[in-house]
């Protein structure tokens, strides 16, 4: 994931797998939301915590406090970077899977829930009621691209519908499960 602000603001200027991208600043954090073609999204809320689902609306890899998860037969694994002995620049990295314990678990669905009512505020027309960061709910603030405003906050209301609460787990890291 990306460790300055900086990154952040290529991810949304470049990220062309994700043609469909949206910004705004929720609270301190830099929020940026992006749908690939197929429908799968991605949730970047400033460097951590990170998000992504399938095209069926399931997690599939998580960046939380630091550590990386990955869907696995309907469960979060972290991911542990293995190093050998005599680890050469060119071997690919390998990653270990740990099971998670459920606090853990709790946890990252209790800021994804968190991260989503956030989101809920922003797309959704000013209603003069303030957001959970105490700032009132303003679509002006989103910077889109790839499709209108007005269609992007359509498309991402849509899919804020889709996610469950808890969130459903992938049975895998691919971005579809068909």
């Amino acid at each position: 994931m990306a460790r300055q602000t900086h990154d952040r603001e290529d991810l949304f200027r470049d990220g062309t797998q994700m043609p469909y991208r949206g910004r705004i600043q929720i609270g301190d954090a830099e929020v940026v939301v992006g749908f690939r073609t197929g429908g799968a999204a991605s949730l970047y809320w400033d460097q951590d915590p990170v998000f992504q689902f399938n095209s069926d609306h399931e997690v599939r890899r998580v960046y939380f406090a630091g550590d990386r998860y990955a869907a696995n037969a309907g469960k979060l694994v972290r991911l542990i970077q293995k190093r050998s002995d005599h680890e050469t620049t060119t071997e690919r990295l390998r990653l270990d899977q740990a099971s998670v314990a459920d606090d853990v678990n709790d946890g990252i669905d209790s800021k994804l829930q968190f991260c989503l009512a956030q989101l809920r505020c922003s797309c959704r027309p000013n209603s003069g009621e303030p957001n959970d960061a105490g700032e009132p709910n303003d679509q002006a603030a989103w910077e889109v691209t790839g499709e209108s405003k007005t269609e992007f906050l359509a498309r991402l209301d849509r899919w804020l519908g889709t996610v469950g609460n808890p969130a459903v787990t992938a049975r895998g890291p691919a971005v579809s499960s068909a």
